[in-house]
């Protein structure tokens, strides 16, 4: 049996993404054993890996048949040189370059979706998204870790929205008080909603509508609830893989770049300005001063959104 190393070893989202490719390599008959940072194993734990390898323990792995490179940096390259030979993901960041300097003109380079990247990186090129799409297990010790935090367990066992309104960049973060007006706007249709908020220091904290919580327990929280608000951020790919319905909010990013949701009931809620995409990444400002991408999507378009993909009635 061929015995494969996968490694992706940051962001969230982009670790959660390998899981699609990680999942078809496994149901091939293949050995696939994964390498990630220690903070991201949970991701791939309850998934049929072999087993999951950490840069400090990685010397002790031995040689692999083939090595599967989806970080595709200098690190990655010292840190999965296990002989073998090695795929490498084509991170097309020329193509998403001229798509912010040049827009939608000819002659535009296509950007595949990650997942179709980390498949040909994989030598399975072939693939379509839905046999590629992010999946993950809540496991037991997700779930006892999970009830640690009683408030925020009680809360998303009701009908819980999730909002995140966090995100890499200040370009794509949907404004604070957009993310408190919907709060209440659920709240008069009868739902609770509850935020999910990185914790700073390592630490689990909560209160009765917020939660800072580490990977296992944010696992077993977000799968319960029964949709999640969030910017362009991991934890539009981390819902996604929960199969959790997502209502993803794009500002200076767009879909073109290859990173968009791949559940069936998503949705992403943008703005066509002639200004977008205006950084590969995200910006950290608007250079024309108006955030026009981000608050021009507003609080009845997302309730709205939200309210299609929980089944609820939507308002006219």
């Amino acid at each position: 049996m061929e015995r494969l190393l996968v490694g992706r070893f940051h962001s969230l989202g982009d670790v959660v993404l390998a899981t699609g490719i990680v999942g078809r390599l496994a149901i091939s008959g293949t050995q696939v054993e994964v390498a990630t940072r220690s903070a991201f194993v949970p991701i791939f734990e309850g998934l049929p890996v072999t087993r999951i390898w950490t840069p400090e323990d990685l010397g002790e792995s031995g040689d692999f048949d083939r090595v599967i490179d989806l970080q595709s940096n200098g690190t990655s390259r010292r840190l999965l040189a296990r002989g073998g030979r090695i795929g490498r993901v084509d991170s097309r960041s020329f193509a998403r370059r001229w798509t912010v300097y040049w827009g939608r003109r000819a002659p535009r380079p296509s950007i595949l979706h990650c997942v179709q990247r980390y498949a040909a990186a994989a030598a399975c090129p072939q693939e379509l998204i839905p046999a590629l799409r992010p999946r993950m297990v809540v496991t037991e010790q997700d779930a006892t870790e999970g009830q640690t935090l009683p408030l925020a367990w009680a809360r998303t066992g009701s009908r819980c929205v999730g909002l995140a309104p966090g995100a890499s960049r200040a370009m794509k973060r949907w404004p604070e008080d957009r993310f408190r007006s919907l709060a209440g706007a659920l709240a008069a249709k009868g739902y609770a909603t509850i935020r999910f908020e990185e914790p700073r220091d390592g630490t689990c904290r909560e209160t009765h509508g917020a939660v800072q919580a580490t990977l296992r327990p944010l696992k077993a929280l977000l799968g319960r609830c029964a949709a999640l608000v969030t910017n362009d951020s991991g934890m539009m790919h981390l819902a996604v893989a929960l199969g959790v319905p997502v209502v993803a909010i794009f500002g200076s990013t767009v879909l073109d770049f290859g990173f968009g949701p791949l559940g069936d009931r998503d949705r992403v809620v943008e703005r066509d300005l002639a200004c977008r995409p205006c950084a590969p990444h995200g910006a950290r400002f608007c250079w024309q001063g108006h955030a026009g991408c981000l608050r021009g999507v507003t609080v009845e378009d997302v309730l709205a959104a939200v309210l299609e993909r929980t089944g609820a009635e939507v308002p006219r």
